[in-house]
Order: C-alpha cells, then structure tokens, then sequence
C-alpha cells in the first residue's frame, strides 16, 4: 500500500510535467530536440498515467462529457423517440424529435434533485438540439443526470450506449476509458467483476460496519445508526495507532484535508465522506449528505455497475494497490483527478475502499513556479497552462 504523502498528486503531476522543460533551453536548441525530450518524459510516465486516455482520437468537438460514443443520427428516420436512462434518484425518461437527421426537439421527465439538475438542464438540452449530438458539456454539479439523460437518447434511438462513470473511470464494454494502475497484470473484464461483487451490500462487513436494523437507503442513516449502535461524538477521545484525538478533532481534522474523501466498506456500503463543502454542487464529485449509508448501486448509475465492481475487486483481490483516472469536470485551469486505494487491516484483510478526489493543477503551477519548467506540445510550442481547456484531456473525461 502507498503511503499518504505517495498520493498527494505526485504521479499524476509527472503525466502532466511529461512535457515540461527548462526555461534556459537555449535558442539554438532545435524543435526536434525538444520533441524528443518530450518523448523521452512520455515514456517515464507511461507507468503512472494511461496515454490513451489523454492522446488518442481527441476531436475538437469533444468536451467534459466525451467519454461515451455519440449518437449516430445518419440513419435515424424521421419521427418521436422515447427512451429511459439511470439517474441518481431513478429513471430518467427522454423523448426525442428527429428531423432530417438533426434533433429537432427533445423533453426530459425525471424524479432528480431540482436544485442540482434544473438550472443547468434547458442549456444542456439546448446544447444537444444545436449541435445534434451528445459531446456537449454536462450538466454542472449533475454529471450523473446529464449521463443519465444520454443514456436514454441513446435507448431511444436504438443505439448502443458506452458510458465512462465518473466514478469508475472505464467504458460498459471494457475499454481502458481512463484508468491507470500501477501493478495491475489482472485480466477479470468488469462484467466478470460484477459477478463477484454485490453492489446491493446486503452482505454482512466483516468488520462490523452493517447495521442490521437500519435500512442502509435511509436518508437518515448517519442518525439513526449512531443512535443504534451509542456511537460517540463530541469531545470523547479516542485512541488511534499513533494518537488520541477526540471526535471532534478528528471530524475536523477529516474535513481540513485539501481533498475529497470517501470510504465504502468492505461490503460495499457507502459510508462516509468529508462533508466539508456546504454546496455539494461546488465539489470536485458531487455528494450528497442523505447518500451515506447507500449500498454502492444505489450512487451510481445502473450502466456502470460493471466498471466500478472492477475497481473494487481489483483492490479487494490484491491485484493493484491503486486505481486512477482523470475526470476533466472543472473549467480551464483545473485537472481533476480520481484514485482508488484498498483498505485493509493489519492482518492484509480488505476492509474497503479510499477514494480521493483532486484537483491537480495548483501542485503543477507551484512546480513550474518554483523550478522555471514550463509545459510544451509535442512541437515545443509553450504551452499556455492557467488556459487549458478541458478538450485537452477529452480521451481521459468521464460522465455519470
């Protein structure tokens, strides 16, 4: 297992840095030089990040939400279409007008939370009729609805859907769609990782995390389980390996980390994350409060079942101690990134799963500050960096 200051953003910066060189180079340095240096990089960071995931097919029309396939509209005939997609809180129905292969009209009827999706939703569907297509930009702060809503347009037309969940990092039909583990030589497929893993959690932790007498899809679940198992708070200390913290502290402590964090036990049960942004809309990976508790299938979408019980059993099995991907959600000047990691107690046993969510780019602007290292394309033409945009990294995005 990695240690704690192994996955503060350091291997993903390297992907990143893949390009970077001094800014003393001098002027009679050729391009082809520089090229070659950037390809003497790529190379190193070939172990830490998936190249495919942020080089191949990149298109200009490819955005945060490109992750998937788009809709193929050349032999759709004309007429009404309806479909059903996943979303957090249920099906999300889509009905879809087709002119002359363009969408002319299309309506969605949904049960999710308004003050998440409404906002943004008339834009996304205003995104899709212009460009008649589904590499548009999602829904803001709603990733899971704005894929639920493709995978219904995608239902409707009677074309096959390939989503990449935000969560999962990788394709329905197996692609690598973003991942990259440092020692994985493991060849489950995810639907056979599915199998093994049971998403619903109605198994039993075998640390004790289940509580049988509260329903795990309770809103209220973090109350209710506290009340029943006398679980303590406040200013009560607690020992921990290498200190005494009390409660609060370490609520506080939690909440102080510069990433996001969620922990899911070993029977695939949501339990906890630092709930230390107000607005969930604002965070790097939208979670809800009444989420806690939730067997893992009831926070994701039903197509990516499969990609993220590969995650899972990669690290339950031992065959990776880490999981990555890139999840270009932000704006420009943000890279925001995903890792994976196993718990397990000190006996080797799995005990769950560490996600960290977070956003890479000050760490690479604090490195280019401080050693005068600048970021350049395969040309050796400078990159602008506070600029990037988000089709940068279109091969490594990933919608819910």
């Amino acid at each position: 297992m990695k240690k704690w200051s192994q996955y503060l953003a350091i291997p993903a910066i390297l992907a990143i840095l893949a390009g970077c060189q001094d800014q003393g180079t001098t002027d009679t340095e050729s391009g082809a030089e520089q090229t070659e240096q950037v390809d003497e990089a790529d190379q190193q960071a070939d172990n830490q990040v998936d190249e495919q995931a942020t080089n191949e097919d990149a298109t200009e029309d490819e955005t945060a939400d490109a992750g998937a396939n788009d809709i193929d509209l050349s032999k759709v005939e004309d007429g009404t279409y309806e479909g059903i997609g996943h979303g957090r809180n249920g099906e999300v129905a889509v009905t879809v007008e087709v002119s002359n292969n363009e969408i002319t009209d299309i309506t969605v009827d949904h049960e999710e939370t308004p003050e998440f999706v409404d906002e943004g939703l008339d834009d996304y569907l205003e995104a899709i009729k212009a460009k008649s297509s589904t590499n548009v930009d999602q829904i803001s702060g709603a990733t899971m609805t704005s894929g639920a809503i493709k995978e219904a347009l995608f239902n409707a037309l009677g074309q096959e859907y390939t989503s990449a969940d935000a969560d999962s990092g990788a394709s329905e039909d197996g692609d690598d769609g973003g991942w990259a583990s440092t020692t994985s030589d493991y060849d489950v497929s995810p639907e056979e990782a599915l199998e093994r893993e049971d998403l619903s959690a109605s198994g039993e932790a075998a640390k004790g995390s289940t509580i049988a007498d509260v329903d795990k899809s309770d809103d209220e679940w973090v109350e209710k389980t506290a009340e029943a198992t006398n679980a303590v708070e406040g200013d009560t200390y607690v020992k921990l390996d290498r200190g005494v913290l009390t409660v609060d502290q370490i609520d506080h402590f939690l909440k102080a980390m510069p990433i996001e964090l969620t922990y899911a036990d070993d029977n695939n049960q949501f339990l906890y994350y630092n709930n230390h942004i107000e607005d969930p809309t604002d965070m790097l990976g939208t979670r809800l409060p009444e989420q806690a508790g939730d067997p893992l299938e009831k926070v994701h979408p039903e197509g990516t079942y499969a990609n993220v019980a590969w995650v899972i059993n990669q690290l339950r099995e031992k065959h990776t101690d880490s999981v990555r991907m890139a999840v270009p959600s932000g704006g420009p000047g943000q890279f925001v990134v995903h890792d994976y990691y196993g718990i397990y107690d000190d006996d080797g046993n799995y005990m769950g799963i560490n996600e960290l969510i977070h956003d890479i780019f000050p760490h690479v602007e604090f490195f280019l500050k401080e050693t005068g290292y600048k970021l350049v394309d395969e040309d050796g033409n400078e990159i602008d960096f506070k600029n990037l945009d988000k089709e940068t990294d279109a091969d490594s995005s990933a919608s819910e």
